[in-house]
């Protein structure tokens, strides 16, 4: 048996000594002693049972009840305990030897998890910054590029994932220089299948500057495409690129322009040096348009092209003398005058007022142009520019209730135009419908929605694109019956000429049919009154 003196707490104090007995039952009551097979003993605070082994080990415990005498282990006649009596398994011991929970196995990677962060906008000829997470560790991921047609763009980036499954480092997918403006898709895959997207805007400045330009005179920027409210930077560089002149900083507006009326100083170089106007953003779109110097001396005109039959030509001009009086007129491929000419007078500087345009006639021909700018003393100078003339014609149908279908062409190689069916007042419009036109310029199998309760032969079809082109028809022939729709006049008299004496009747619709013409001859025939 293990002896020992005990401490406040009930734990044993100083080394136990060993007695003959293999076992000694201690139990604890709530009175503060510890009672054995000698007596009572103090065991301050004490309020279990145990079961001591010859070893030393604790072999149960069991809380202390001090109104129930406890039954002491059962015993041989010679007082020695049952075999197994008082001792316990150690597996029996709660929580002792019990298996451990080992680490999670399971591969927790779904595409709820995975995560692709890229950075936007960017320009066209730019990178997005790619941020990601969540996918297997040391997982082989490929991000790809999608353009907003579902196709690829350009080649695919492979990266590795780290130990936690995020990928690090300066990771970029690049968006080619040539890339359209528009909305695309960043999408990371895995070899186990798993897959995030994550969407970024493109945007594709564009930059266009007057040229010729004069040694020392200013040449005119037009540039949009860029982001709304963004500085751009506009300087001017030689071949090799170094700076020439001083650069300007402009605010684009909502629309992502460059304010209209913004010019360039060109330097006085030699003539005939080319220089290259750059713009720039702080997010690293860059494009670029060269221009041609020539002497301080000579006039030079420019205009914007192509141009819709029905718009306006813009026009910049520059290196007369101040305060002159200009005139300037547009004329087809044959020489022929085509609308009448504009007057317009330079300022101190010798250049035509900014925001001067001159009008094309709705009905010029599609082709060549040739604007020129002449002043009082006999210098004339030139610039040639593309003019297009649009058409549209509805076909007819069958079907009442189906959308008005239209043949068009004279558009712009692969510009989007948008069609919208109204009643011919306009007071009722149908949903628009926005077609692309072909290499040629054609729209084909396109039909626009009819407003509803409108009669087909009262439909009217516009077409508008984004440069001011604009076409209109009415359909001709009413497609329920295949006769032409005719209009009369109001106050026009239906009848021979020579009637009796009455009141004429006049006819004041739109569209006769022949219902209307059986009363408006029998009306004259027999004239009230």
């Amino acid at each position: 048996m293990q002896s020992a003196t005990w401490g406040a707490g009930g734990r044993p104090r100083g080394r136990p000594r060993w007695t003959r007995a293999t076992s000694l039952v201690v139990a604890m009551g709530v009175a503060g002693t510890m009672v054995g097979p000698t007596g009572a003993m103090p065991a301050a605070g004490l309020e279990t049972t145990q079961v001591i082994r010859s070893h030393g080990a604790v072999a149960h415990q069991v809380p202390a009840d001090p109104h129930v005498d406890r039954p002491g282990p059962e015993k041989r006649p010679d007082g020695r305990p049952a075999p197994g009596e008082g001792r316990r398994d150690r597996s029996e011991r709660p929580g002792e030897h019990a298996p451990r929970p080992g680490p999670e196995t399971t591969d927790k990677t779904t595409d709820e998890t995975r995560v692709v962060d890229a950075a936007s906008p960017v320009p066209a000829g730019g990178a997005s910054r790619i941020r990601s997470s969540g996918w297997r560790p040391k997982a082989d991921v490929s991000l790809s590029l999608v353009g907003p047609d579902g196709g690829p763009v350009g080649g695919a980036v492979a990266v590795t994932a780290n130990a936690e499954g995020r990928v690090t480092g300066h990771v970029t997918v690049p968006v080619p220089a040539g890339a359209a403006a528009g909305a695309y898709t960043v999408v990371g895959t895995d070899e186990d299948g798993g897959s995030a997207t994550a969407r970024i805007d493109v945007y594709a400045p564009s930059l266009e500057a007057t040229s010729p330009v004069p040694a020392a005179g200013r040449t005119g920027i037009a540039s949009g495409g860029w982001r709304a409210a963004s500085d751009v930077t506009l300087r001017l560089a030689d071949l090799d690129g170094n700076p020439a002149g001083d650069p300007t900083t402009v605010t684009t507006d909502e629309d992502g322009d460059v304010p209209a009326g913004t010019v360039l100083a060109v330097p006085a170089v030699p003539a005939g040096t080319t220089l290259t106007v750059v713009a720039r953003d702080d997010a690293g779109a860059r494009v670029t348009d060269e221009v041609t110097v020539i002497a301080a001396n000579d006039p030079v005109v420019d205009v914007s092209s192509p141009v819709p039959a029905g718009g306006e030509i813009p026009v910049t001009s520059s290196g007369w003398p101040g305060e002159t009086d200009l005139v300037l007129r547009l004329a087809d491929a044959a020489g022929a005058a085509a609308g009448d000419p504009v007057t317009v007078t330079t300022d101190a500087d010798g250049t035509v007022p900014a925001g001067t345009t001159v009008p094309v006639p709705a009905g010029t021909v599609a082709g060549v142009h040739t604007l020129t700018a002449a002043d009082g003393a006999g210098r004339t100078v030139s610039d040639e520019l593309r003019v297009y003339a649009p058409s549209l014609e509805v076909e007819p149908s069958d079907d009442p209730d189906a959308c008005a279908r239209v043949a068009s062409s004279g558009w712009l190689p692969r510009s989007e135009v948008t069609l919208r069916a109204t009643s011919t007042d306009g007071a009722r419009q149908g949903a628009p419908t926005t077609a692309t036109a072909d290499e040629d310029g054609t729209l084909t199998d396109v039909c626009a929605p009819v407003p509803d309760d409108v009669p087909r032969d009262d439909v009217t079809v516009v077409a508008v694109d984004d440069e001011g082109g604009r076409a209109t028809t009415t359909p001709a022939a009413d497609p329920m019956s295949g006769t032409p729709a005719r209009t009369v006049g109001a106050g026009l008299e239906v009848g021979d000429g020579a009637r009796s004496a009455g009141t004429p009747v006049a006819v004041l619709t739109l569209v006769v049919d022949a219902a209307t013409l059986v009363a408006a001859r029998l009306a004259s025939l027999f004239p009230t009154g």
